[in-house]
C-alpha cells in the first residue's frame, strides 16, 4: 500500500497524463462527489422556523461563519448584513450548524416574525416592506429605483464593474442617484476584492488610479463596521456592539 505522498504524486500523474476532455470528466467528477453529499445534507426537511423562540420584529440572520479576512467571504451574506446596519434595522445572528441553507438550498436568508425569506436582493425588498421604519429609498422617483436594481444586478453578475467605476469622474455623484441598497451590493463586492490577500488586476486598479473608491470602501466600513476588527479576529456575531461604537462616533442614530 503506497504511503500518502506517493499515491498523491501518482494521481497527480495520472490527471496530468490525461488529454483536456479526461481532466475535465475528473474534474466534473470530482465536483459532483463533493456536491451531492452536500445538497443532500443541506436540503434535508428541517423545522421551521428554525428559530423557535423567535422575538417579534427582530430581523433572524442566517449566513455563514465570520473569517479573519472579512465579516463574510460572500459578498450576499456581507450584502444582506450591511443592509441591515444601514437601516438601522434591529437583527441577530443565530448560531447555525454549516449545512443550514435556506428551504431553496440558498444563503444567506432570514427569519421574520416566523416567516422564512431567501435571496439576498428579495431579503432586502421583502424585509423593508415588512418593517414599519423610512424606508432608505423613499425619496427616490421610481425611474431611480428601477435603475438601481438594473445597476444592483449588474455588480452581482460582473465584477468588471470596476473597470466601469474606472471611466467615472465622481463615485459619489452617481451614487446619490441610487437606493442605498446599491451601497451594500457594491460595498460587499469590492470588499471581496480590496480585502483579499492576494492581488489581482482589479484590486491593482482600485488601489493605483480608482483612490476614490478606496476612499468609498473605507468611509462605509468605519460608518457601518466600526466592530470590523472584532467581527474578524473574534468572529463575532453580536450584533448590539458596532450600534453602540457607531454611536458613539457619529451621535445618536444611523446616518447615511
Amino acid at each position: 500500500m503506497p504511503d500518502n505522498a506517493n499515491f498523491t504524486e501518482e494521481i497527480t500523474k495520472w490527471v496530468e497524463s490525461l488529454p483536456n476532455w479526461g481532466k475535465a470528466a475528473a474534474a466534473g467528477g470530482l465536483a459532483l462527489a463533493v456536491y451531492i453529499p452536500y445538497k443532500f445534507f443541506a436540503t434535508q426537511p428541517r423545522k421551521s422556523p428554525v428559530k423557535e423562540d423567535w422575538k417579534p420584529d427582530v430581523v433572524y440572520l442566517y449566513q455563514f461563519p465570520r473569517t479573519r479576512l472579512l465579516p463574510n467571504l460572500s459578498p450576499f451574506c456581507m450584502k444582506v448584513e450591511t443592509w441591515l446596519r444601514m437601516s438601522d434595522i434591529n437583527y441577530e445572528i443565530p448560531k447555525c450548524s454549516f449545512t443550514l441553507r435556506s428551504k431553496e438550498g440558498t444563503m444567506p436568508f432570514v427569519e421574520f416574525n416566523g416567516k422564512e425569506y431567501y435571496d439576498s436582493s428579495f431579503i432586502l425588498r421583502d424585509v423593508d416592506e415588512l418593517i414599519k421604519h423610512t424606508s432608505l429609498d423613499d425619496h427616490l422617483s421610481a425611474e431611480q429605483k428601477s435603475t438601481s436594481r438594473a445597476f444592483e444586478a449588474m455588480t452581482e453578475k460582473s465584477m468588471a464593474i470596476s473597470a466601469w467605476f474606472y471611466r467615472m469622474e465622481n463615485v459619489e455623484k452617481l451614487l446619490d442617484l441610487f437606493d442605498p441598497k446599491v451601497d451594500a451590493c457594491i460595498f460587499s463586492n469590492l470588499c471581496q476584492i480590496y480585502y483579499a490577500p492576494y492581488t489581482s488586476e482589479h484590486r491593482d486598479l482600485i488601489e493605483g488610479e480608482c483612490k476614490n473608491l478606496v476612499e468609498y470602501i473605507e468611509r462605509i466600513k468605519n460608518r457601518y463596521w466600526p466592530d470590523w476588527d472584532e467581527v474578524t479576529t473574534k468572529y463575532s456575531n453580536e450584533t448590539s456592539n458596532w450600534k453602540k461604537r457607531h454611536v458613539a462616533r457619529n451621535g445618536n442614530g444611523v446616518k447615511h
